[in-house]
């Protein structure tokens, strides 16, 4: 066997944990994607409520949910 033959399995095995990583940052990209539009919409709606209004409190918490989602803060 030469060199070359021992050096296959091991550069797949590297090759596959390289994908399998590009594929959960691909997945990681696009859940911050969802989440950062729904931080854009929320903040958009809450330009349109007065803030005498009572849904306005309600739109603060969702802010502040959605903000700490992005950070990755659990609530």
């Amino acid at each position: 066997m030469s060199d070359w033959d021992n050096l296959v399995e091991p550069t797949r095995g590297a090759l596959e944990a390289l994908l399998r990583k590009g594929d959960e940052m691909a997945d990681r990209i696009e859940d911050l994607e969802a989440k950062l539009a729904k931080a854009v919409e929320e903040l958009e709606n809450m330009q349109k409520v007065p803030r005498s209004d009572a849904s306005y409190g309600i739109l603060m918490v969702m802010i502040k949910y959605t903000l700490a989602e992005l950070k990755g803060q659990n609530q």
